[in-house]
């Protein structure tokens, strides 16, 4: 599933981490979030290509911006999830 994740998600998000089978996704704003765009959005868009997906935690970090930060020091909006094992 992983190399899946990574190639539907990646035009859409901007980083996507896998850490003991969790992913965690993030999309990077700039200054203060835009009013049309919720880290829910996120969490839909998860749901709308995986629907067997169960979403951990989301939420948004702000941060002032800092230049050459790496995206987790930076604001962004962020879900976690992960899929449940078959047997």
């Amino acid at each position: 599933m992983p190399l899946k994740v990574k190639k539907t998600l990646k035009p859409l998000v901007d980083t996507i981490r896998v850490r003991k089978g969790i992913y965690t996704i993030r999309k990077a704003f700039f200054g203060d979030p835009p009013d049309d765009y919720r880290y829910y959005d996120l969490e839909d868009l998860v749901l709308e290509y995986f629907p067997t997906a169960i979403i951990i935690d989301s939420g948004m970090l702000w941060k002032p911006y800092r230049p050459k930060a790496r995206l987790c020091k930076q604001s962004h909006w962020w879900v976690e999830f992960n899929f449940k094992e078959e047997k």
